[in-house]
């Protein structure tokens, strides 16, 4: 039995961070960074989970890694997104969040070219910073 939850321990030298956006601090997770430069992994759990256990269920904390990704693992607020775009009730802007995030990476790891995985409805968010990406 202990087996079937093991996937829920961050996997080793997963490193917790944090970013402010528009004043709450959100927190993401980075799996061992490759060499620079090297191309963004961003990794969406989904509801109910958090960045550790998507890290851990998936292998793609090492696996990201291995590939010379730098891979990363965001948190959800209460472990969910505002996966409709509508805006969540409590004020939270997870697609300002993400936006942030792919913005503080890509200059880190001095490449502009990023790729996304995610569960379900967790595409929403993915696809909303896209369309507002061409846009600009």
């Amino acid at each position: 039995m202990a087996r079937a939850f093991e996937w829920r321990r961050p996997p080793p030298g997963l490193e917790r961070h944090s970013i402010p956006v528009h004043g709450v601090e959100r927190s993401y997770w980075m799996a061992p960074a490759p060499q620079h430069p090297a191309p963004l992994l961003l990794v969406l759990h989904g509801l109910g989970l958090n960045g550790p256990h998507m890290a851990a269920w998936t292998g793609l904390a090492a696996r990201g890694t291995e590939a010379g990704f730098a891979t990363m693992f965001p948190d959800a607020w209460n472990e969910m997104w505002d996966d409709v775009g509508l805006g969540r009730s409590d004020g939270i802007d997870d697609a300002a969040f993400i936006a942030a995030l792919v913005d503080r990476l890509v200059r880190a790891f001095g490449q502009s070219q990023w790729y996304s995985s995610r569960l379900g409805q967790e595409a929403m968010i993915c696809a909303q910073n896209e369309c507002q990406e061409s846009q600009s």
